[in-house]
């Protein structure tokens, strides 16, 4: 696994991305993918660049750890509860709360060497709304809405406990001892991102099922407008996931008819 430190190493310096990319001609949008370490690639003309401009060798701007860790979330509407009030005369989103979603994540570790082929071990994780998430339409120039939607991510499952007790001692291992902080802020970036992206993806696949592109064009606005408004926050306790007594996960959208 390998990972950049240009973070750090602007860190290190007291230096903004704007001086950085009116320095050397890199774009903004290029050392943002660069810094959060969600670029797949970069250009060797970039990295040489980059090693110029802060006087390190490539050695210095890469760290290596000889495994890797991947990210992956699951996650469905199909268990969640829905209530969805979309008449055929809507135009203004009324009503959009959130409550108790979970989402399962994968988190595997794996390594592959000449003597022993490849190994992996995967770490079960729950990311659990920690908040309850409620929009409410008043006017074009007034909402009452918690733009925040926040989450926990934890280790284990819900309604099991020995997935925790099982994994503990090992993702303590690896995360505190074998992570160092730039490898660590790479992975917390690809679980908030791959997260936000599925939830996101489901709740519009599942509106376009229910017809909502058939919607007049300002209640489809009103309704993206809330969804854009999202901000998806996320802590990392990687707590004890167990918890048998949690609430059913609910999704409601609700739209006024015309006022007339």
């Amino acid at each position: 696994m390998i990972a950049n430190r240009l973070s750090i190493l602007i860190a290190e310096r007291h230096l903004k991305a704007s001086r950085i990319s009116k320095d050397t001609g890199i774009a903004r949008s290029t050392l943002n993918s660069i810094t959060s370490n969600t670029s797949k690639m970069i250009q060797l003309e970039t990295i040489n660049t980059l090693c110029q401009y802060l006087n390190v060798s490539p050695n210095e701007f890469f760290e290596f750890l000889p495994f890797d860790v991947e990210f992956s979330p699951d996650f469905t509407l199909d268990n969640i509860q829905t209530n969805l009030n979309m008449p055929n005369d809507s135009y203004v989103l009324n009503d959009f709360t959130i409550k108790g979603i979970e989402i399962d994540g994968f988190l595997k570790q794996s390594f592959i060497r000449e003597t022993t082929g490849f190994r992996e071990r995967t770490f079960d994780l729950t990311i659990r709304q920690i908040k309850d998430f409620d929009y409410m339409y008043l006017s074009s120039e007034d909402s009452l809405y918690d733009t925040n939607l926040e989450f926990d991510v934890l280790l284990g499952h819900t309604k099991d406990n020995d997935s925790y007790t099982k994994d503990l001692d090992g993702f303590t291992e690896l995360w505190d001892k074998e992570l160092p902080t730039s490898f660590q802020s790479a992975i917390t970036n690809e679980i908030m991102n791959q997260t936000t992206d599925l939830f996101r993806s489901q709740v519009i696949a599942y509106l376009a099922e229910q017809g909502i592109n058939d919607l007049d064009q300002e209640a489809r606005k009103s309704f993206a407008n809330a969804f854009k408004s999202i901000h998806f926050l996320f802590s990392f306790s990687f707590d004890n996931a167990y918890k048998p007594d949690v609430e059913p996960a609910s999704l409601t959208i609700s739209f006024d008819s015309l006022p007339f």
